[in-house]
């Protein structure tokens, strides 16, 4: 009979019908990219456009934190326009989590070396407590967590990052978990930049 106590009850139901209904949609996307439901079919475009919406899009979900672009790419490189805001999106939620103040979005061309062709890269790049050296691969597996002290370890489902490296295998590229110039942890993509037109004395960021 207590009418803000049934208001409260209802909040907390709406915000666990979310977070179920976010989990379903990761196992889903997770699935489908295992099983090669969801194939990349990559595309030369205006990647540092898509980028740039995605970060625009996502703002309002910092929490005040700080969300800057640094995109340096050439009008079209090759990339898959379904797919590849899965991986944007769920990289941009990581960082959030883990963030202190600051994080940083960047993309660039990479030259090619003895053991790589060119690549298209974008990184994540955050100022929170970063990962370990020697946990930096297993952030990668499906409902793995590392364990944190903070308020924030109780978010998330583990799924995020594996979709984010499901979605750069698809591009024939790979994900990796670096130490970030802000201090904490740099999510990077990178995968082939095929036929894209090369910038002439393009640095990493």
């Amino acid at each position: 009979d207590d009418r803000a106590a049934r208001e409260r009850a209802v909040a907390a139901c709406e915000r666990d019908i979310e977070e179920l209904d976010a989990l379903i949609d990761a196992s889903l996307t997770l699935a489908r990219l295992d099983m090669g439901a969801l194939r990349a079919a990559p595309q030369a475009g205006d990647l540092a456009a898509l980028l740039a919406q995605e970060a625009t899009s996502f703002s309002p979900l910092l929490d005040r934190k700080a969300l800057a672009t640094d995109l340096r790419l050439p009008v079209a490189v090759p990339f898959d326009a379904r797919l590849l805001p899965y991986a944007v999106r769920n990289g941009l939620r990581n960082a959030a989590r883990h963030a202190r103040e600051r994080i940083v979005l960047c993309a660039w061309i990479e030259p090619a070396t003895s053991e790589w062709p060119a690549q298209v890269c974008i990184a994540v790049d955050d100022d929170g407590p970063g990962v370990p050296a020697e946990q930096r691969d297993a952030v990668f597996a499906p409902c793995k967590r590392l364990e944190e002290k903070s308020a924030r370890a109780g978010r998330g489902y583990g799924l995020g990052l594996a979709i984010v490296r499901r979605v750069a295998e698809a591009h024939g590229g790979r994900a990796l978990m670096e130490a970030s110039p802000l201090g904490g942890a740099r999510l990077r993509i990178c995968w082939p930049a095929q036929t894209a037109e090369m910038p002439g004395g393009t640095d990493h960021p």
